[in-house]
This record gives C-alpha cells, structure tokens and sequence, in this order.
C-alpha cells in the first residue's frame, strides 16, 4: 500500500508510505505512514513512521523518527525539514518538528 516514484532503492520495508524519486531505503530499515520527499536517504536499521522527512535529508544508521514502535506512542506527525541529518542512534519524538 505504498506509492514509489522511479528512481528509488529500497532494500528494507516500506509499508504505507509515499517515496518521491530517487530515495534509498537501507538494509534493515523501516519506513511506515510517512512521505518521504525527493533524494532523502534513510540509511540501514533506521526506523521512520508517522513522519515527512524533507528533500535530500539523511536519516543516519539506528536513527528512529516518529512514533507507533510503541503501543504508547501517539500518531503525532513528526517533520525533518530539507536537507536536515538525523544523526546515527538518535530520536525524533512524535510531534517534533526539526
């Protein structure tokens, strides 16, 4: 149930979602309930649900955004802004905008 432009690599779990062109989906990595602008990275292990990451982000090995890993956790739309680097291991909270 997802829409992947041309261009895209996806080598993890894309469920959901909606891929612009020529975005790559590392080994391992998940992405769910997210739309995910032109030329981003999310690298392998990463972990993207409920979530717009923005054109030409990177979203570094184990980094996790968003929300719903959890049973807790809300729906609340996380954002990454253009160009943004969501470093190795770390996490982006449901809601935050950065």
């Amino acid at each position: 149930n997802s829409a992947v432009a041309r261009g895209c690599e996806i080598l993890g779990e894309v469920k959901n979602s909606v891929l612009s062109t020529g975005c790559h989906v590392g080994r391992g990595a998940e992405v769910s309930y997210s739309v995910v602008m032109p030329g981003a990275v999310i690298e392998d292990g990463a972990r993207v649900s409920y979530a717009i990451v923005g054109e030409g982000c990177k979203v570094c090995h184990n980094a996790i955004i968003g929300g719903r890993f959890a049973p807790e956790e809300t729906k609340e739309i996380s954002v990454i802004g253009k160009d943004k680097v969501v470093e190795e291991n770390q996490a982006i909270k449901p809601g935050e905008i950065c």
